[in-house]
């Protein structure tokens, strides 16, 4: 029997269980309680229940920041409050900025900081010191004590923690960073999540 896989983003605790059940098609982190989400063209935003607290209505939506989030309706960009009353509109959005490619810049975060060596990714404290040796494929930043992982370019990813220990174990095809206590992951519904 053919298995079609649908891939929906839903959130997990520190310790990898899902707090909020993997049913959106799009996830941003939480921010001042409440995440940006999005179902088919639809966002809106839920609470820390995965109830929504601000009806999906809008064409992309941000997160919030000093208890305003700015969203797109009818291809005009405006600013909402935590109610979801449109306040008004939103200043331009800033020029992209471009990466020459060359030594990226990274910044510490949970005090220590992402570095590449012979291709792999590692940690290093303000000193310099190396505490988790390069050895990830891809890696980002630490957040909340956890770091999203990866160890090759199709592999799954996992967390580790600030001593390079496996946190919660790779199951995920994209992990974003822990916000508020959990972070957003995709993962394939209809299949085993590891539950």
């Amino acid at each position: 029997m053919a298995s079609n896989k649908e891939w929906k983003w839903g959130y997990i605790t520190p310790q990898g269980q899902f707090a909020i059940c993997p049913a959106f098609d799009g996830a941003s982190d939480f921010s001042e309680g409440l995440a940006a989400v999005k179902t088919g063209w639809a966002a809106g935003y839920i609470d820390r229940t995965g109830a929504y607290a601000i009806a999906p209505a809008f064409g992309a939506a941000e997160e919030f920041r000093d208890g305003i989030a700015t969203v797109r309706l009818d291809g005009a960009r405006l600013c909402i409050d935590r109610a979801g009353n449109i306040i008004g509109e939103a200043p331009p959005a800033p020029a992209p900025e471009f990466e020459s490619g060359f030594d990226p810049h990274y910044e510490f975060h949970d005090g220590l900081v992402r570095f590449v060596e012979n291709q792999k990714f590692g940690y290093k404290d303000r000193e310099g010191r190396v505490i988790v040796k390069p050895r990830f494929f891809d890696a980002c930043d630490f957040s909340e004590g956890l770091a999203a992982v990866r160890n090759g370019k199709t592999s799954a990813w996992g967390y580790i923690d600030t001593a390079g220990r496996l946190a919660v174990p790779p199951r995920f095809r994209q992990a974003k960073p822990f916000r508020d206590g959990l972070a957003a992951v995709l993962v394939a519904v209809g299949t085993d999540t590891g539950e």
